[in-house]
């Protein structure tokens, strides 16, 4: 007999002792959570936003920059 719930983080099967079934997360989720944490992924996700007949490239001068100014916030220098 198994059974799951929408809520549960164990399935219940013909045992007694219930199995720990782990999160799953959609790649989605995962892009938007790194996008939220480096401001270099949030430059690469979005750039089609901002430039739609550009493509993005990757380079250290653009993830420079981006380190830079993240460490300005991160250290709550702001400009």
């Amino acid at each position: 007999m198994k059974s799951i719930t929408a809520n549960s983080q164990t399935i219940k099967s013909g045992s007694s002792r219930p199995s720990w079934v782990p999160p799953t997360l959609r790649l989605v989720q995962v892009q938007a959570e790194r996008a939220r944490r480096h401001l270099y992924e949030f430059v690469a996700q979005a750039w089609h936003v901002l430039e739609p007949a550009t493509p993005f490239l990757r380079g250290l001068h653009v993830e420079a920059i981006c380190q830079h100014l993240q460490a300005l916030t991160d250290d709550g220098l702001g400009i």
